[in-house]
Order: structure tokens, then sequence, then C-alpha cells
């Protein structure tokens, strides 16, 4: 059979054609659905298709089809009568509704999932692991593991130091947690797996001395360019020649020396200038004004110069090469560090996130020709469907091409699918030239095995195209196909390639009309903003006198900053809008507010938090107060506590209580104190269902807020009588009547910062991989390729996102631009509009047909208000009834749990005699006994430390660790009351309250075994019950 592979174009039906595809082989033999394996690129699409699939196997289990255009490619090819079609489709359903899960349409990472839930001690795994879908909900553990070893682990230590010291010289981030968390989220992707690899082995002391031997490196080279400089310049003085006397002066070869003798121009500066470089190359020595004195002693050095300048410029060369990949080595060391700690956190948790699936099946199969857990699967699936081919990884696709070649070795049939024009993945390691490059394996290796692989697929080869739009009106097919085309003949020969194959043929049934208009403002005006989003909403209202509804509108957005502006105009303007991006809970001041509430808990001195609570509270609760006047006033005092804070805005409550709450009733008293309305806000309540989901300490709860900020945003339903906004990246797949497009880019990024280069430096033989940053200092290196290669995909992927916005309109696309601006977006713009010699420099807009009347029905659907936000203090909905009975009963009695809890509590703050005061101080402030209950237990506790055989364990002078966790080695973990060091003796008492049990010998023999396990040699243990008496029990 064949590797059918369909090129297919925006809205050509591409979903039809899979499921087709899918039920030719299924009705054939409908047994055989259970051997076929659909993989699309997201859950939705997943989904979408099953339902296609029993959706179409309905309708040809009727005797009446109703969609028969769409089904005569897949009836003509069964070729059955219609009983027999009925009949086969009938069984086909049953089949697939009776064994639901042999029913294989599913996303990539849940079919590794599935072989990775087989195979679990194959891959190193536990085989009750647990899945991790989030990245941010593992980042705060991985975090939590780094910042553990910081002060114990000087040489990790270090790399962390360098790595934030490295980014800050960078400007990247002044906030070093929050770039860690960045950085930990980009590493735990695919990226770089292979490259990784390769220092896998490295220990950090070896990361270590490679870190000192590149220092070592790059200060000799620094060190014999100013030597080589300073002699140039010597051999100058020499014969009283002066910068004045050689060509071109101060931008000449004489300033090139000197500035390389100072060494104080940044890296890429200290190259030699144009006019520098035409000294050597054009044998351009002297100023016009020398005298042919001056001429004949220049004459006389020019060789020994030239041969300093190539010397100097060689060696700035490697001096570059090395600062580059110095700037990014402490990234390669963290890198290495946080594989190790993920690893350890797998391996503790049982834990692992969904993105490692794919790195741990590809450490098994690799060198395989038929990798043996793909065997083991008893090759269960034959026929392999792939969706969005363009967006699959380099990873995922070696793991899936050992399958599709034995498949393809059985003569069985396989079908990929794509648009190179619409990869816009590339960010989550997506490779379009995967696609592209197709027969050939993109960068492949010479081996054996791989040639093969590409031998196979060559011969199976049969490329198919699906050009033909059945969703756009004829107006903006045409103008698709002539924009892009105008556009990609001025790019790079790499996008030429992918556009070749760009025009869309209209369908026979085509629906004429539609409209393409595209909305310029000034950038150079003072209103240009105001321009712009008053003419989004002039198409708003365009489109509602056509009859078009809110629902049926949808604004698309490069970026996120962009859509939460749109987002705010239109609903100060009273346009009812949704959008997911402008739904983050982040965006919401009320949920600043609470957030910068908690941090101020955390360290009341913490400026930006500050700040962030004046400025949420003035928005959420008073904007009759001033920000500076606020700030000054509360800034004034070194906040030790929040006491100032909750003064300035009337709370009445003591800072320590707060400090005791959780993290849910800190926020709920924030709201009920901060708040001037009862109104609901379902930011807040979406908010708060938030925290009470995360049940954590405050420290670990703004770690993973941090993580998750940018990504959690109210759920809203489908249906509502809303105008959509979102990025142009979550349209993909979708479709809309009226499409507003707002794509700007005036400050265009390549879409990649940084890339892997192999190293081979003669001192450093342990690094043989380096990390290095993708910017235009490359070219200096003699590495401009990489770079040019890098604009050139950037390029690609900024053009990708244009075609996607503009092929998903039906009946009209609106496209916002500016003039007079570096926009690259407006520059593609106008080059079309110069193409059509329709372009005037005045003139703001440009319509290319006309907005047709609508004849569409909207479904909307009502959603339930809530009208009001409830929330009360629990301590006044509780009150301690002052009875002698419960008194005894809760304080005496000694089977009482609260009883036994409070006592180690209290216990636990105490490690020397002095700290009795403080600590029942404190329990006072709290008010959350009586001072008849606190006498209770102080009588008690006073009783423990005076007793004269425990009294020595409470002097000063000891090592005293309360309640200290101890891991053992199967990973479970012990935490004695108390342990005493004393020089070679090692003490432990434990505490109990009740009767004595045999269970409580057994648990601190245990914690005797474990401290003599790590070599302590005189280890003793202590029993002590809590009641009446103090009794002791030594062990």
């Amino acid at each position: 059979m064949s590797l059918d592979v369909y090129k297919s174009s925006a809205g050509s039906g591409k979903t039809t054609t899979l499921v087709n595809e899918y039920l030719k082989i299924a009705l054939k033999n409908p047994h055989s659905f259970r051997h076929i394996l659909a993989i699309t690129f997201t859950n939705k699409a997943a989904n979408e298709m099953k339902e296609r699939v029993i959706s179409v196997l309905k309708e040809l289990s009727s005797k009446e089809i109703k969609n028969s255009h769409k089904l005569i490619d897949l009836i003509k090819y069964l070729n059955y009568d219609e009983f027999t079609l009925i009949d086969k489709s009938k069984y086909l359903l049953s089949l697939i509704l009776n064994n639901y899960d042999d029913f294989a349409i599913s996303t990539i990472d849940s079919f590794i999932h599935r072989i990775i839930r087989t195979f679990a001690s194959d891959v190193s795994l536990p085989q009750n692991f647990e899945v991790v879908i989030d990245k941010s909900d593992l980042i705060p553990q991985i975090l939590n593991g780094l910042y553990e070893k910081v002060g114990k682990d000087s040489t990790l230590t270090n790399f962390l130091l360098g790595f934030v010291m490295s980014e800050a010289d960078e400007e990247n981030n002044y906030d070093p947690t929050s770039r860690l968390i960045d950085f930990i989220d980009y590493q735990i992707n695919e990226d770089g797996f292979f490259e990784i690899k390769k220092i896998d082995n490295l220990s950090l002391v070896q990361l270590n001395k490679i870190i000192s031997a590149l220092k070592s490196e790059i200060n000799k080279l620094k060190s014999s360019i100013i030597e080589k400089s300073n002699e140039a310049l010597k051999i100058c003085a020499d014969r009283n020649l002066k910068v004045e006397d050689f060509y071109q002066g101060n931008r000449g070869i004489y300033k090139y020396f000197n500035d390389l003798s100072e060494f104080k121009k940044a890296d890429d500066k200290l190259f030699p200038t144009k006019t520098a470089l035409k000294t050597i190359t054009e044998d351009n020595w002297y100023s016009s004004k020398v005298d042919s004195h001056k001429k004949e002693l220049i004459d006389g050095i020019s060789e020994e110069l030239e041969i300093l300048f190539e010397k100097t410029k060689e060696n700035l060369v490697s001096y570059l090469h090395l600062r580059l990949l110095f700037s990014k080595i402490y990234s390669l060391a963290l890198i290495h560090e946080i594989r190790k700690v993920f690893f350890e956190f797998t391996d503790k948790s049982g834990k692992i996130h969904i993105s490692e699936f794919n790195k741990r099946i590809s450490n098994q199969i690799s060198a395989q020709p038929v990798p043996f857990i793909y065997e083991r699967l008893g090759r269960k699936y034959r026929y392999f469907l792939i969706d969005e081919f363009q967006d699959t990884s380099i990873l995922q696709w070696k793991n899936l091409l050992p399958l599709i070649e034995e498949s393809l070795s059985q003569g069985n049939k396989n079908l990929l699918v794509g648009d190179a024009k619409q990869a816009i993945y590339r960010f989550r390691n997506g490779e379009v030239e995967l696609f592209a490059n197709l027969p050939e394996l993109y960068n492949r290796d010479k081996t054996n095995l791989s040639i093969e692989s590409e031998n196979t697929l060559k011969r199976s080869f049969n490329p198919k195209y699906l050009d033909t739009n059945y969703r756009s009106r004829e107006q903006i097919i045409k103008f698709n196909n002539e924009f892009f085309e105008v556009v990609s003949s001025k790019l790079s020969q790499r996008t030429k390639i992918i556009y070749s194959e760009l025009n869309q043929t209209l369908p026979p049934n085509v629906i004429e009309g539609g409209v393409v208009s595209m909305r310029f403002s000034d950038n150079k005006s003072e209103s240009f903003e105001d321009a712009k989003l008053s003419g989004i909403k002039s198409i708003i209202k365009e489109a509602n006198n056509k009859n078009y509804g809110m629902d049926q509108i949808c604004i698309l957005c490069r970026t996120k900053k962009n859509a939460s502006q749109i987002f705010e105009y239109l609903i100060s303007n009273q346009i009812d809008v949704i959008s997911n991006e402008s739904l983050l809970l982040t965006n919401s001041p009320g949920v600043r507010l609470l957030v910068a509430f908690l941090k101020l808990n955390q360290n009341p001195n913490n400026e930006v938090a500050l700040a962030e609570f004046i400025d949420g509270f003035i928005k959420f609760s008073d904007n009759s107060l001033e920000f500076h006047t606020e700030y000054s006033e509360l800034s004034k005092f070194k906040l030790e506590n929040l006491d100032p804070v909750l003064s300035r805005y009337n709370v009445d409550i003591p800072t320590k209580l707060i400090s005791a709450y959780s993290v849910f009733e800190m926020v709920e008293f924030a709201l009920r104190s901060f708040s001037t309305s009862d109104t609901t806000d379902v930011f807040i309540q979406y908010f708060l269902d938030f925290v009470f989901e995360n049940n954590i300490n405050l420290d670990e709860f703004l770690i993973l807020w941090e993580g998750k900020k940018d990504k959690i945003f109210i759920s809203m339903p489908e249906n509502i009588a809303a105008v959509q906004i979102m990025t142009i990246h979550k349209a993909k797949g979708l479709d809309f009547p009226i499409v507003i497009v707002d794509a700007e880019n005036r400050a265009p990024k390549n879409t990649k910062s940084e890339y892997w280069e192999p190293i081979n430096i003669e001192n450093i033989s342990d690094l043989k991989i380096g990390l290095m940053p993708l910017n235009k200092k490359l070219n200096l290196i003699g590495r401009g390729d990489v770079y040019e290669i890098e604009e050139h995909k950037s390029e690609l992927d900024f053009l990708n996102l244009i075609y996607v916005a503009f092929t998903r309109p039906k009946h009209a696309l609106y496209i916002i631009g500016e003039i007079n601006s570096k926009d690259l977006f407006s520059k593609y713009l106008i080059e079309y509009l110069e193409h059509k010699n329709v372009w005037q420099q005045d003139k703001m807009g440009y319509d290319f047909g006309e907005l047709p009347l609508n004849s569409e029905d909207s479904e909307i659907s009502n959603g339930l208000l809530l009208n009001k936000f409830i929330s009360e203090d629990w301590t006044k909905l509780i009150s301690v009834a002052p009875s002698e009975n419960i008194q005894v009963d809760l304080f005496s009695s000694k089977s009482s749990r609260a009883y036994g809890k409070l006592i180690h509590k209290v216990l636990s703050y105490i490690y020397h005699e002095y700290d009795l005061h403080t600590t029942f101080s404190n329990l006072s402030d709290l008010e959350i006994l009586s001072s008849s209950e606190i006498d209770i237990i102080k009588d008690l506790v006073s009783k423990v430390i005076t007793h004269p055989e425990l009294k020595k364990y409470f002097q000063k002078g000891l090592v005293i660790k309360n309640e200290t966790e101890i891991l053992l080695k199967n990973g479970n973990t012990v935490r004695p009351d108390k342990v005493i060091i004393d020089k070679d003796k090692l003490t432990i008492i434990d505490y109990k309250t009740g009767e004595e049990k045999k269970e409580d010998v057994i648990q601190i023999k245990g914690y005797k075994s474990v401290f003599q396990d790590l070599n302590y040699k005189y280890v003793e243990a202590k029993l002590v019950y809590l009641n009446d008496e103090i009794k002791i029990i030594e062990l």
C-alpha cells in the first residue's frame, strides 16, 4: 500500500478526508477498526473526528443519505450496493459503540501515555505513576528542589547565582524567581532533548571545572589581544606615527588597535570597522594629508601591522565565540541540574509530566530497527492516520516512524495530513521541515538505519492535494491567493518554497461575494490608538447593520496584550465581549489586590507588593484615593508587619492572628476587609475556587500562582451574544462569519533565542555541546548562516500566522493596519496595495467587495447569574463554652487528640528554658485560648522543662532539633519530637499523652535505629508521658 501525504490548505475539508479515509479501511473489514490509530493535534480535534465518524456511520446506516456530496468519494471507493453499505455501516457502528476503548482516535500524547502505562518498568517509572498535564503544577516542586540545595551545595549555589546575574546583565528580568520559573517551564519541553543527553554524565564538579576553564581561556585570549594591540601601537609610536596619519583616522586601523588595547567597548564593537578592513583589503594605509616621509614609514611597518591585525581579528573571533558560549554556560549547567531534580521528584512522588513520555520512549527505541516495546504491543495498530503533521516535533516523529515503517512493510495504508502554511507552533517544537521535506527525512543522520527508513518512505510516498476552499466566499479566497503570492515572492527562498503551492480553487458551488476591507490608522497621530480602537467599534456596528449578531464576529490578535486592550475598550463602550486572554484572573484589580495582600503577609517589606496592593485597592475599593499619596505615606514605614497598612484602611485586627490563617482564610479576610461591596465579582469567585483547590502553605501558593497566573482564566459557555476576542494561535481550526485581524508586529523578534552547537575546544574536552545565543553577533564569528536560517524560519512563522488569521472568515475579513509605522504586518499590507496600484499615503480605507446581508441565525444560550458574594468570619460563628465540664473533657482527658496535638505544638517551639515566656506570650496574643486554658498548658510544659531528668536537655550549648523530618532509604520520612546532640552523644525524646502503648516503644526504637544507621555511636531514647504525673521510659 502507500503513504498518502495530503497537502491540505485552509478550509479544504481535511477532517472530512480523514473521516472518509478512516472509513475506507474500517468498512472494508469492520473488525479492523481496532487496528487503526488516528492521531490529532488536540483533544478537541480528536473528539470532533470521533463524532464525525459516528455521525457518518449513522447516516450511511439509514436509507436516506443527506450529505451524499461529502461522501461520494467514500461510496465510490467502497463500491457496495445499498444493502451491503447499510449492513456494514450498522455492524461497524455497533462494534465501535460496544468496544469504545478500541476506538483509537487520540492525541499523540494520549497514545504515548498508553504505551508508557503498559511498559512503565521498561522506561524506569513506577507502575502507579501519576500524569501531570499542567507544567505549572510541577514547576513549584522543581523550584523548591533547587532552592533546598542552595547554601548546602556550594557549586549549585554558584550556578544559580551565575544564572541570575547573567540574566540581569541582559536585562531580561529583574525578578529572579519569575525568570527561573520561565526557564524551568521552557526546559520541560522537548527542545534540546538530544543535545542535553550529551551532558547527562557530567557532574556539578565537572561543570564547575568547565566554567573555570572557559573563564581562563577567555582571559588568555583577552590578554593576547591586548598584548598584540599594544605591540602594534608601540611600532607606530617608535616612528612617531599617530592616529591622524592613517587612513580614515579615528575610524581606521590605528583606532582599531587603540580600542583593543583599552578593551572598554562592548564585545561586538571591538571588531574592525569597514574602513579599518579597507586598509588591509585595498592596501589603503595612509591619510590623504600625510607627507611622503610618513608614507615611507607606514610602508615599512604595514606588513608587520597586517600580521598583527589578522592575529587580533582571529583571536577576537575565538574570544567572542567563547564569550557567547559563556553567556549561556550557567543556563547549560542549570538545565543539567533541573533534569536531575525532575527525576528525583518523579522517583519520590511518582508524578511525571506528560512531555516526558516522548523522551522516555525515545531513549528506549533509539537505534533499534524494530523497537522491542512496539513488538510487545503485538502490532496492535496496522494503519496510522496523522493529522496536523506540520506541527509534529522531531522527537514525536522519531517515535512514530518505526511504527509507520513496520506498517508500510506489511503493505498497509498510512496517511499524513498537513499544511506547511499553517505551521505556527515552532515555539512548542513543531517542525514544519518534517512535512515540507517528505519523503526525505529532515536532518537525517548517515546511519544505515536512517537511510533505510528514508528509502521506505520514498518507495511508498504518494502526495495528494486538497486545494479547494469550502469555507470562505469567493472574494476572500481570491484575495488570499493574490495577497500571499505577492508577499511571499519578496521573502526568503525557504518561504517561497512553502508558498509555492498556495493557490486555492473555488468549489463548484462557491458562494459569491464577500468582502475584504483594510482599515489604516496613522501611527504618528496622537490619537492613533483611539482611532484604531474606534475603527474596530465601527466595523462591529457595520456588521450589526447587516444583521450579523455579536456572536458571529471574532477579533483575532497576535498578542494577548492587544487582545486585552481591545477587550477593555469595547467593554467600556458597552459592547459585550468574550475573551479568554482578557478574562485572565490576573487582569482583575480585585485579584491583584488579594495576591498583593498575600505577598505582603509573606514579606511586609516587599515594596513592589505594596505598590500592587495600593493600586489594586484604589481600583477595586476606593478610586477617590491618589496612588502617590498612599504609597508615600505607607512607604515611610519600614514594614516589619502589616499593622500600618491595616490601620490606614481601618482594619482592626492583630497581624499575628492573620499569619495563623490558611491562605484561603487570608483571602476571605482581605475580601471582607477591603471590599466596599458585597456584589459578586466573577474574577474573585474564580480566584477563591483556585485558592480552595490548592490547599498549600503561603510560600508554595505564591510560587504556584506565579507559574499559573497567565494561564488561569474564566471559562465562559459557548453561544453567548458577545464578540469573541482571541489570539490567532487559539483560532487555528476554527471559522467565523466575520473576522477582524489586528496582527501588528512593530518589533519583530526571532521565534527562538538560542541554539545548540557542537563544541570542540582543545583544553575543555569534557564539553561536547554548548548552548549559544541566537543573535547578530554570530555574523562576527563565522556563524551568520545559523542566524540567517533562524531569521528565515521566524519570517515564515509570522507569515503563517497571518495566513491562519486570513483564512478563518466565511463572509468578511477586516484587517487593521498602520501607516508611518515600522509594523511588519502593515508593511505586507502596503506591499500588496502597491502591487494593486491602489496605495495612497493619505487614504485610510480599502474595500474589496461588499459585506453581504446575513441570513444565518445566531445560537444564543443564557447563563446563570450569581448576584451576591457571601463570606463570613468562621471564628465569629463558633464560640467556646467556658463550662468547667467541657474544659476538663478537652484539656484533662487522657485520650483527647486535641489536647495531645496542642501540647506537641507548644513544645515544638521550645528549644531552651528561656523560650517558655515568649511562646506563651505569643499564644496569649492570638486570643485563641482563654487565660485559664493557657495556664493549664503552661503548668504542664513547665513541669517538663524543670523535670530533674529532662532539664539538662533545654540548656544552652546543645544542638537541638525539634520536629525535624528525616528521609529514610525507602523514601518515607520520620519526625521525632526532639533530638539533642551533645558532642558525641545523641538523645531522642518523644512526647506522648494518654496511656502507655506498645506501639510507642516500637516507634521510638525505630527512631533510635535510624540514627544508629546514620553512624551516631551513642544514641539514647526517652519516651515522656505527659499526664497528671510525668513518666519517663528510657530505651
